[in-house]
C-alpha cells in the first residue's frame, strides 16, 4: 500500500543494491567527491559598491550508501569523478566569482491576498555570489524557522476552502537582507509530513551547515484538505481541483513576493517522495518556465497508474486516455522540444530491485537518457520509505547543486 507521510512507518527490509547508469562507486565516494566542487555556505549577496567574492573551503558531503549514476548530454560537473557517468573533461569553471543576474527568468507576477502576514519585498538588482565556511571559521549555525500560511484553495469541495503552506528559511535569513536564495518547492505532503519523516528542519539545517546544500528556502505545499486524496498534484478532469496550476501560478508567485528569493528557474527545484516522486517531475515538464530541476524520490512516472501501492492514482483523471499521456512523465520527456529538455535537471532516487518502484525507475531513467537530459540516477539499498528519503538526502542535493553551479547559477549569468 502508498505510504502516508502523515503516519511513520517500519524501515523495510534492505534488497540488494543494484546500480544504474555507465558507472558505479558507493555513494559515500560520490558524496564526498560532489561536495568537494561544491563550496560552503553559498548565497547570492547583494555587496556594497566595489565588493567582491570571498574565497570558499571545500566540504565533505556525508555518505549514504548506495551508488550514483548520470546521464545526458553534459554530465554533471566539469571534472570526472568516476561515479557520474558523462562527467565533462572540460576545465572547472571559477567557483562563484562573476556576477549573477539576480532578475534574469524573474516572474513579475503578483501574489494573491490571503491571510498571510506580509514579508518585505526582495531586494532588486544584480548579486555577487559570496561564501564562508563554517566549521572553518564560525560556530555552529543557529537552526533555521519553520512558518505556516493558509493560502485560498486550488479546489472546490474538499473540507477547506484553505490549503496549507509552510516555508522554512535558514539561519541567518533575517539578518541578510541583501542576500537572495534558491527555493526547493516539497509536493505534496506538506511540512508536518516531512517534519514526522525525516524531521527535516534539523536535517535542513545540517545540510546547509556542512556545504552539501546552498543556503535555501524550502516551501512545503499541501494537498490535504482537497477532495481528492491523493490529489497526484493534477489539475483533474472534472475541474474540481487545479493543484498542478496552483502550485506554478499561485504559490511561486507569492513566494516570490514574499521572501528575497532568485527569481530564475535554475533556482526553483521541485522535490518530493512517494507521491511526490511523480508529481516532481510533471510539474517540471508541465513548467519548465518556472522550475528547472527535479528531485524525485522512490516514484512512478505514469499517470493514473494501478498497482497495489497506488490504487486511487486514477481517481483525479477520471480514465481520460489523453489528459493520463499529457500527465505522464514518461511520455510528457519526449514531447518537450530539445531546447527545453537541454535546460532541464533531474534526479532519480530509488531501488531497482524493489517491486513497482524499480522498475518504474529503471524505465523512466532509460527514457531520459534517451531523450537526452541532464540527470543523475540514485540507487539506494533502502526501499521505499521515509529511511530511504533520510539516507540519500545529501547525495541528491549535493547532485543538484553541483549542477546548478556547474550551469551559472552561483558565478555567472543565467537565464
Amino acid at each position: 500500500m502508498r505510504l502516508d507521510p502523515d503516519q511513520p512507518h517500519p524501515t523495510p527490509t534492505a534488497p540488494p543494491a543494484r546500480a544504474l547508469g555507465l558507472s558505479v562507486l558507493a555513494v559515500g565516494v560520490v558524496t564526498a567527491a560532489v561536495a568537494i566542487a561544491l563550496l560552503l555556505q553559498v548565497a547570492i549577496t547583494v555587496p556594497a559598491p566595489g565588493a567582491g567574492s570571498t574565497p570558499a573551503a571545500a566540504a565533505r558531503a556525508p555518505g549514504t550508501g548506495g551508488s550514483i549514476s548520470g546521464s545526458g548530454p553534459g554530465g554533471l560537473i566539469a571534472a570526472p569523478i568516476g561515479s557520474i557517468s558523462g562527467a565533462s573533461s572540460g576545465p572547472s569553471p571559477a567557483p562563484f566569482a562573476s556576477t549573477f543576474g539576480s532578475a534574469a527568468g524573474a516572474s513579475a507576477s503578483g501574489a494573491p491576498a490571503g491571510p498571510s502576514p506580509a514579508a518585505p519585498a526582495p531586494a532588486s538588482g544584480p548579486g555577487v555570489a559570496a561564501s564562508t565556511s563554517p566549521a572553518a571559521s564560525a560556530p555552529p549555525a543557529p537552526p533555521g524557522s519553520f512558518a505556516q500560511f493558509n493560502l485560498p484553495a486550488p479546489w472546490v469541495g474538499g473540507t477547506s476552502p484553505w490549503a496549507n503552506v509552510w516555508v522554512y528559511t535558514p539561519a541567518g535569513y533575517a539578518t541578510s537582507p541583501g542576500t537572495r536564495y534558491p527555493v526547493l518547492y516539497e509536493v505534496p505532503w506538506g511540512g508536518d509530513g516531512w517534519e514526522a519523516g525525516i524531521h527535516v528542519r534539523e536535517r535542513l539545517d545540517a545540510l546547509i551547515a556542512r556545504g552539501t546544500l546552498p543556503p535555501s528556502l524550502v516551501v512545503f505545499v499541501n494537498q490535504a484538505r482537497g477532495p481528492y486524496r491523493p490529489s497526484e498534484c493534477a489539475d483533474s478532469y472534472d475541474g474540481r481541483e487545479h493543484f498542478d496550476s496552483y502550485v506554478a501560478q499561485t504559490v511561486v508567485p507569492w513566494v516570490d513576493a514574499r521572501y528575497r528569493t532568485i527569481r530564475a528557474p535554475l533556482a526553483r527545484t521541485l522535490i518530493g517522495f512517494s507521491q511526490g516522486g511523480y508529481c516532481a517531475p510533471i510539474l517540471l515538464f508541465h513548467h519548465p518556465d518556472v522550475f528547472g530541476n527535479a528531485i524525485s524520490f522512490s516514484g512512478y512516472y505514469v499517470a493514473g497508474i494501478w498497482s497495489p501501492e497506488t490504487r486511487s492514482a486514477y481517481a483525479p483523471f477520471g480514465h481520460d486516455q489523453a489528459l493520463i499521456a499529457a500527465d505522464s512523465p514518461m511520455v510528457l520527456a519526449g514531447r518537450l522540444p530539445d531546447a527545453v529538455r537541454q535546460r532541464l535537471f533531474l534526479v532519480l532516487v530509488g531501488t531497482p530491485s524493489e517491486p513497482f518502484f524499480g522498475p518504474q525507475l529503471t524505465s523512466f531513467a532509460q527514457v531520459l537518457a534517451a531523450d537526452g537530459y541532464h540527470d543523475a540516477v540514485l540507487d539506494s539499498p533502502v526501499g521505499h520509505s521515509w529511511a530511504q528519503v533520510r539516507t540519500t538526502l545529501p547525495a541528491a542535493l549535493a547532485a543538484l547543486t553541483q549542477h546548478q553551479q556547474q550551469a551559472g547559477l552561483f558565478g555567472g549569468a543565467s537565464g
